[in-house]
């Protein structure tokens, strides 16, 4: 278990991305930090089909931190998606990789490594699951593309 003051590390958060997407995908196949996120999810499960505001609220549980949904969008190129496709295709799609979505995890996660002000139900490690309940995300995160 991570103490207060550690950082949580990019091995560490890719072994929880692994077991998150073993999950959402019903795949073990491993991948590296610099494997695209969206080319594996493509390849793994059909990307229509995967919630992403259900693999949001599984990345928050497991590393305990909170994010706005505006936050995901942003991190996965909606902007660029609703303004052309191609581009996001061309552009984002293969830049954002795995270590991408690790350095976003770390920075939220590492603000849950600190005590938690309430004595009751401190939080002790960005990959524990002693930290608060999260609220679930209640609307589904709209397709970033069309089909």
């Amino acid at each position: 278990m991570n103490k207060p003051s550690e950082k949580i590390s990019t091995p560490q958060i890719l072994f929880g991305l692994h077991d998150i997407l073993l999950d959402a995908t019903g795949t073990d196949e491993i991948f590296t930090a610099d494997t695209p996120v969206i080319a594996y999810l493509r390849a793994h499960r059909s990307w229509w089909e995967l919630d992403l505001s259900d693999l949001f609220v599984q990345i928050e549980e497991f590393f305990a931190f909170r994010c706005r949904l505006s936050e995901w969008e942003e991190l996965f190129g909606r902007s660029i998606a609703r303004r052309s496709r191609r581009r996001w295709e061309r552009e984002f799609v293969p830049e954002f990789t795995f270590r991408v979505l690790a350095e976003f995890i770390a920075r939220r996660a590492q603000s849950a490594c600190e005590p938690s002000s309430d004595r009751r139900a401190p939080l002790y490690g960005a990959n524990s699951l002693m930290g608060p309940s999260l609220r679930p995300v209640t609307s589904a995160f709209p397709l970033m593309v069309d089909r």
